[in-house]
């Protein structure tokens, strides 16, 4: 358990006397322990700034000059003090305006200041009090000094009424004791709020100002996170890029083991399959470990005469029964694919080229074994699948017509026979599905595969991705270039 910081350390970094290692200790210590924390900022700093405040407002009885009682402003109105404390009254009033004021409203209502008098200065409340002891002389009753005796006790019980109403307003206007009126606001509930208010800000700016260091400390924190996290993201990407160094220079160590095992029988060999497919000084393929050796016999005479087998389809012998629309055809196109070659699906897509001005075209399909014929309804585009399989095994014939201003054009031309394709059968299918489950990776492998089924372009496909594999190798655009 890490503990508290003592007194002692706590003065220290209250007057920033610490080393500065340890000013940093404390402050990390005081922004996490509410305990350290609390102790340090119950000081004497918060009672001397609320008593600051309380100054500031003026609302202690000890910062309030005394006032004049009003026996002494009475009996100085009525000339009934003595010497001695005459001379304090009139010495007074010279500094104190407010009971220089009350001793002039004391004067006029006994009239020695005459009809004319003044009551410029008085407040509101200061004049209703003395329009009432004014009512009071009009009802025959006279204000004297200490006591303020009531003369003509046996007039009408008004005439009572109205002196105490004056004297009540007196009383209300001076406490007992020369204490001054209070405004509201420094009134006990008021005052009580006011001074909760103010503490709870200077509480507020205390903690601000103490914590100031803290958020300073936090953000220069923050700051180096960020960095060290910039950092961090850094090293990983390194650590990748060395990962993927090690990788390549593994697998160009394996490549290179692989030639040393052939030795120097091999004339060529070639990158395939994530590594090295050769033939090894007796003949033997090396790099197609696991491979049935019916299939090593064929890349093996693929690599030897840098050609595979491609099986073709024979051409066809015949065209169309009967003549087109039109007569004689004065616009050419061809078709595509497939032609003189097999397909792997037993629904192929049959592709020509587009006729400038052709509004449509039909295709006719015929197969070569049964005679069973298939037309297309007319399309617009360049393709057609039949809607039904094809058999396996069968070949079959096909052309397609153009229709363009109410006459048909032929592809292949009249002068040509139809092109022919061929659907391959069960038993090739299959063998070129598990190949591709198996050893998918080697294009050389199913390139061969592809040109002795005679499914000339997807070993096309295959031979360009081994001459992307091989740029530089004779060996792989030649086997390409004998399949095309």
């Amino acid at each position: 358990m890490e503990r508290h910081l003592s007194d002692d350390e706590l003065e220290q970094y209250r007057s920033r006397t610490a080393s500065p290692k340890e000013l940093v200790i404390a402050s990390n210590h005081l922004a996490s322990c509410d305990t350290c924390y609390k102790k340090f900022n119950t000081q004497d700093s918060t009672a001397a700034t609320y008593e600051f405040v309380r100054h500031y407002l003026g609302v202690t009885s000890e910062s309030s000059p005394d006032h004049l009682l009003y026996e002494q402003m009475a009996g100085y109105a009525d000339e009934s003090l003595e010497a001695a404390e005459t001379e304090v009254v009139r010495e007074h009033i010279k500094d104190c305006s407010e009971c220089d004021s009350d001793v002039k409203d004391l004067l006029r209502i006994k009239g020695i200041a005459g009809p004319d008098a003044n009551f410029e200065g008085i407040g509101s409340e200061r004049a209703g009090e003395w329009a009432s002891k004014v009512g009071a002389m009009a009802a025959g009753v006279r204000v004297t000094g200490v006591g303020a005796g009531v003369a003509g006790l046996g007039q009408s019980g008004a005439g009572a009424g109205k002196v105490s109403e004056a004297r009540e307003a007196s009383n209300r206007g001076r406490r007992i004791g020369g204490d001054r009126a209070v405004p509201y606001w420094q009134q006990p509930v008021f005052r009580t709020a006011l001074q909760a208010a103010c503490l709870v800000a200077v509480v507020v700016i205390a903690v601000w100002v103490l914590t100031r260091g803290l958020r300073s400390e936090v953000k220069r924190l923050e700051q180096e996170a960020a960095v060290l996290q910039q950092s961090n993201e850094e090293l990983r990407q390194q650590a990748a890029d060395a990962e993927r160094l090690q990788a390549q220079v593994s697998e160009l160590e394996r490549d290179n083991e692989q030639l040393r095992q052939l030795g120097g029988g091999s004339r060529e060999s070639l990158k395939d399959a994530g590594g090295i497919i050769a033939l090894g000084g007796a003949g033997e393929v090396v790099g197609l470990e696991g491979v049935p050796s019916k299939y090593q016999d064929l890349i093996k005479a693929a690599m030897m005469r840098g050609q595979v087998q491609v099986a073709m389809v024979a051409r066809a012998k015949e065209g169309r029964v009967g003549t087109t629309l039109g007569g004689g055809e004065q616009e050419k196109f061809n078709v595509l694919s497939p032609v003189r070659s097999a397909v792997e699906s037993d629904r192929p897509a049959l592709r020509w080229q587009a006729l400038a001005g052709a509004s449509g075209y039909v295709v006719l399909i015929r197969d070569r074994v049964t005679g069973e014929e298939a037309e297309s309804e007319q399309t617009t585009r360049t393709s057609w699948t039949p809607e039904k399989p094809l058999v396996r095994g069968h070949v079959y014939n096909w052309m397609v017509e153009a229709v363009k201003d109410g006459r048909r054009v032929r592809a292949p031309s009249l002068d040509k026979p139809y092109a022919s394709f061929k659907v391959i059968d069960d038993h090739q299918a299959l063998e070129l599905k598990e190949a591709k489950k198996k050893w998918a990776g080697s294009h050389l492998l199913m390139g061969a595969l592809y040109a002795r089924a005679g499914v000339r372009e997807e070993a096309v496909k295959e031979f360009e991705a081994l001459v992307a594999e091989n740029p530089e190798s004779p060996l792989a655009k030649k086997l390409l270039s004998g399949v095309r």
